[in-house]
């Protein structure tokens, strides 16, 4: 007995050393941030614990490691303050149960948007909230399709619809909404995609707006993409690229019941100060 008793120890001696863990502060230049977590004594490549990620002092991301996969809550804060921008659960690396998101309005943030995740991905009905918490909208994942507007709140249902006789101004039943392919998360085109200021234009320090059109049509794919006004020195031939490119699946909108093709314009604005600063142009 004792002799077993002896093994025991030594076996939970040696798991206990090997879960021994270190600090590091690691101190990044192009974007400067900092981040602080924890490591294997035994292999430093291995994250275990918790982790902070830090921007101008003030933090930006916390959550936990296991076994170098994200594990447990996580929590990102907008940058600069202490308000929440999203928080939920890590299984395995992945997004799992009950997600909240947050956006911000008159400088104060609101819950946006609520609904679960499962291995990465958004399932079942997510609900997007006004800044006074009632429900906007309600989209369910399992089929793509929003499944709830809500009345009392008008949103902007005129677009331009194609049909047989030519293109209409139309007022739909449902609105075509874009969603990420990665984990189904509903998208705003103009806060997402990263347009590079095109090096012939850059070196002729070219500015000004350019409007994109293209068709989504009834199957949710993104067509004829084309430039209703142009600056020219390549600036056009960016923005097509970068919306080709965009890993994004589109809902279309439904007239009289059925899912209709429709046009959209994608307008964006060569700034030569912003987009050197930033990587991309001020929309």
């Amino acid at each position: 007995m004792r002799s077993f008793l002896l093994l025991l120890m030594s076996t939970l001696a040696l798991e206990v050393q090997a879960q021994e863990v270190k600090m590091v502060i690691k101190d990044h230049e192009s974007p400067p941030y900092r981040e602080i977590y924890h490591v294997l004594k035994s292999n430093k490549k291995i994250r275990e614990g918790k982790y902070i990620m830090k921007v101008s002092n003030i933090t930006f991301e916390t959550g936990y490691y296991k076994n170098n996969q994200k594990d447990s809550t996580w929590i990102e804060f907008f940058p600069g303050t202490k308000e929440i921008n999203t928080i939920g659960k890590y299984k395995n690396d992945r997004r799992t149960g009950s997600w909240k998101e947050y956006a911000v309005t008159n400088e104060k943030a609101y819950l946006s948007e609520v609904g679960n995740y499962s291995e990465g991905k958004r399932t079942g009905k997510w609900h997007t909230l006004a800044p006074w918490g009632d429900t906007v909208r309600t989209l369910d994942y399992n089929v793509n399709q929003v499944t709830y507007r809500n009345p009392q709140i008008r949103e902007n249902m005129n677009f331009d619809v194609i049909l047989p006789e030519g293109t209409v101004r139309k007022s739909l039943q449902t609105a075509p909404l874009l969603i990420d392919k990665t984990d189904g998360q509903a998208i705003n085109l103009k806060r997402t995609l990263k347009i590079k200021y095109p090096a012939e234009a850059g070196q002729s320090a070219i500015t000004g707006q350019v409007v994109i059109s293209y068709i989504v049509d009834e199957n949710g794919n993104e067509t004829n993409h084309k430039a209703e006004s142009e600056i020219g020195f390549g600036c056009e031939e960016e923005i097509i690229r970068v919306l080709k490119l965009y890993p994004g699946k589109w809902i279309p909108g439904t007239y009289q019941g059925k899912p209709i093709s429709t046009k959209h314009e994608f307008k964006f604005t060569f700034n030569i100060r912003e987009t050197n600063r930033n990587n991309y142009g001020r929309y």
